[in-house]
């Protein structure tokens, strides 16, 4: 799913636009837990995003239904959909020069910061599981990393698309600038879904 993206922070004197992306798999509502001891660790697909923020909650069950209801009860809740979610992602740019909002800037050192935030599931007693519940898990996960890094990686690899617009144009228009070529990206996340399947194709299903 693709959400529009909201407003600018003048508070830090940074622009940014925020991208939630949802894997649409099941739905309904949430506790997200901070802890992070468990066996399981971070999908190398995500450990290897640039400043992500990783944050997990945790789900359980002893089988395949039991695990599959825990997601659909534990997931991150989206308000505008009113429902839950197996994952939730969004990627950001940030930017800010010195001068901001004057007419007197220096564009030439602007600087532009890309970070990227994912809540992620993570099956608590992974290592209790019977070996083929166990291995249909990771397969899950790995799938589910691989889409959601899919969003995060096209995005960061065109950050020049942003600070070249911002290079291109003045000190009135470069944050409108600099929104139109975020929008450009985001415009790629809602195709990537449809030709994904919502991360489907990717191996994004459980069980």
């Amino acid at each position: 799913m693709f959400v529009k993206p909201i407003g600018h922070d003048r508070e830090q004197e940074r622009m940014g636009l925020f991208h939630p992306r949802y894997l649409l798999l099941v739905a309904i509502p949430v506790t997200i837990y901070w802890a992070m001891e468990t066996p399981e660790a971070p999908p190398p697909q995500l450990s290897d995003v640039p400043n992500l923020n990783l944050v997990r909650y945790d789900v359980s069950g002893k089988t395949a239904k039991e695990i599959r209801a825990s997601l659909n009860a534990n997931g991150p809740w989206v308000e505008d959909y009113g429902r839950r979610f197996d994952a939730l992602a969004d990627w950001n740019f940030y930017w800010d020069w010195p001068g901001y909002g004057s007419a007197s800037c220096d564009l030439t050192k602007a600087e532009v910061t890309f970070k990227a935030k994912v809540v992620f599931p993570r099956l608590v007693g992974l290592e209790k599981l019977d070996p083929a519940l166990q291995s249909k898990w990771t397969d899950y996960v790995s799938g589910l990393a691989t889409h959601e890094a899919g969003h995060f990686s096209y995005a960061y690899e065109r950050q020049q698309i942003v600070e070249q617009a911002i290079a291109n144009s003045n000190c009135s228009e470069a944050d409108r600038a600099a929104q139109d070529a975020v929008a450009l990206l985001a415009a790629n996340d809602p195709i990537y879904d449809r030709a994904t399947n919502h991360g489907a194709t990717q191996g994004a299903m459980f069980p």
